[in-house]
C-alpha cells in the first residue's frame, strides 16, 4: 500500500489505475515471499483496487435547500482550526479509504456543516436538515466526519440517537470512541482489578492526543440512566473546553432523563445559550410523530423538547428510508411547554441532502440492476418456494427439505439435504 501512497499526505494517491496496482504487486510479492497461489494474488490485488480507487459522486440533482439559506463557511473556513478532522481523515486513511474518497467526504462534511448552521452565530435560531444514504453504505463514517467538523467550528454539546436498543447504542458508542472521543470509554466502570493497557487512546486519540478531549456522559458500557445512578454528571462546557456528547438510544426514560438534565443546567428564562447538533440516525424509526399534533409521541416530544431548550440548536436527520420523515406535517407544533411555547415539529425545512454510496458499494441495484437500465434486470420469479414454506404459515411451521432454487443460489454444487 505504501507504493501507491501520496509522500506528500499520506494517503492514497488520487487517480490509481488498475496498471499501477498490478505494478506495485509485481514489485513486492517477490520480496515478501508468501507462498500464495496466483488465484489468492489475483483475489487481493482485485480487493485492494476496489480500495484506493474507490469513488464517491457528488451529491444527486434531488439536493434541496431552503431559499433563505445564507451559506457561512466558505468565508471563514481558513480561520478554523480543524484539528479534530485531520485526525479523522488520517484515521481512515490509515485504514485504508482511498483518497479520492477522502476528498469526497471532506467535500460533503463542507456541504452539510454550511446547511447545519454557523454555531458562532447569535440569537435564537434552529436548523432541521435530513440526510439520505443507502442501507450500509457509510452513513456513520460520514455523520462522525460531521460532528468531528462541527466540533472544530464551535459546536459544544453533541447528541446522537443511535437506534432504539442497548445493543446498537454500545455498537454506535464503540465507533464514536473511535472516531470522534478518541478514549476507550468501556473503561469507565470496569471492575476493580481488570487488566487494562496503560494507554486509553483509540482511534482519532492515537493520531493525535490533544483531540481526545472530548466529555462523555455515556460510555460504551453505560447508557445515560445508568451512568447518572453512578453519580456520572459534568457541567456544561465552556467555549474553550472540549466538547460533550451523548451517545442515546430512543427511549423515552432515557430522553426525559436527558430532558431534566438540560434543565437543570438551563438559566431563568428556561434556556441554555449553547450550539447543539443533534445527529438522528435511522430517523424514520420512532423519531416521527404518529399521533395527533397536539399529542405528540413520547420519543418525537422528548426529542423537540430538548431542542427547544437550547438557543441554537441544529437537528440532523439521518436515515435510507426517508418517506416518513418528508411527509412529516411542515406546519405541526403541537408541544406547548410550561411558559406556552409552542415547538415546531422535526420536519426537515431547511434541507434534504442525498448521500451518494461509494462505487466499490454492493447493493440493491448493484445485485438487481434499476428498470431505467438497458440491460435486463436480473431477478428471477421462483415458482418452488411456497411448496418449501408457504407465504402464510405460524412460526412453529417445520422446514423438511430446501427448494432447489435455494441450493443453487447458495452453492451450484449443492446437492445434500438439510444435514
Amino acid at each position: 500500500m505504501g507504493l501507491l501512497q501520496d509522500p506528500a499526505t499520506g494517503e492514497t494517491r488520487i487517480g490509481i489505475t488498475e496498471d499501477d496496482v498490478r505494478k506495485a504487486f509485481d514489485t513486492f510479492t517477490p520480496v515478501l515471499q508468501t507462498g500464495a497461489s496466483d488465484d489468492e494474488l489475483e483475489q487481493l490485488t482485485r480487493h485492494v483496487l476496489a480500495a484506493v480507487s474507490a469513488d464517491i459522486p457528488g451529491p444527486g440533482a434531488g439536493a434541496v435547500t431552503k431559499d433563505d439559506h445564507e451559506p457561512w463557511l466558505r468565508e471563514i473556513k481558513s480561520e478554523i482550526n480543524w484539528r479534530r478532522w485531520r485526525a479523522y481523515r488520517k484515521m481512515l486513511s490509515k485504514q485504508g479509504r482511498s483518497g479520492r474518497v477522502l476528498e469526497r467526504l471532506d467535500k460533503f462534511t463542507d456541504d452539510v456543516l454550511d446547511l447545519a448552521g454557523n454555531p458562532e452565530r447569535p440569537g435564537r435560531w434552529n436548523r432541521r436538515g435530513l440526510i439520505i444514504g443507502d442501507v450500509q453504505s457509510g452513513k456513520t463514517q460520514n455523520y462522525l466526519a460531521l460532528i468531528n467538523k462541527a466540533a472544530d467550528a464551535g459546536y459544544r454539546l453533541v447528541i446522537i440517537l443511535s437506534g432504539n436498543t442497548e445493543y446498537l447504542r454500545r455498537q454506535t458508542h464503540e465507533r464514536v470512541d473511535e472516531g470522534f472521543i478518541g478514549r476507550d470509554t468501556r473503561r469507565v466502570g470496569m471492575p476493580k482489578g481488570a487488566v487494562l493497557s496503560k494507554d486509553v487512546h483509540i482511534g482519532v486519540g492515537k493520531i493525535d492526543q490533544d483531540v481526545a478531549n472530548a466529555t462523555s456522559l455515556t460510555t460504551v458500557l453505560m447508557d445515560y440512566l445508568q451512568a447518572t445512578k453512578n453519580g456520572i454528571n459534568v457541567p456544561l462546557p465552556s467555549s474553550s473546553s472540549g466538547p460533550l456528547v451523548f451517545v442515546l438510544k430512543k427511549n423515552k426514560f432515557v430522553l426525559d432523563a436527558v430532558n431534566g438534565w438540560a434543565r437543570g443546567q438551563s438559566n431563568s428564562q428556561g434556556s441554555i445559550d449553547l450550539p447543539v447538533l443533534l445527529l438522528d440516525d435511522e430517523s424514520d424509526y420512532a423519531s416521527v410523530n404518529t399521533n395527533e399534533a397536539e399529542e405528540p409521541t413520547a420519543i418525537n416530544g422528548a426529542i423537540r423538547k430538548i431542542l427547544s431548550t437550547f438557543t441554537r440548536s441544529s437537528y440532523v436527520a439521518i436515515t435510507a428510508t426517508p418517506f416518513a420523515n418528508i411527509f412529516i406535517d411542515y406546519e405541526a407544533s403541537g408541544i406547548v411547554e410550561t411558559d406556552g411555547e409552542e415547538v415546531e415539529d422535526l420536519f426537515p425545512e431547511d434541507y434534504i441532502y442525498p448521500l451518494e454510496a461509494p462505487s466499490n458499494y454492493v447493493g440493491i441495484r448493484a445485485t438487481f440492476g434499476t428498470e431505467e437500465e438497458d440491460q435486463p434486470v436480473s431477478v428471477q420469479y421462483l415458482t418452488d418456494a411456497q411448496q418449501w414454506i408457504p407465504v402464510k404459515h405460524k412460526k412453529t411451521q417445520p422446514v423438511g427439505s430446501l427448494p432447489e432454487s435455494l441450493k443453487e443460489a447458495v452453492s451450484p454444487g449443492f446437492s445434500s439435504g438439510l444435514g
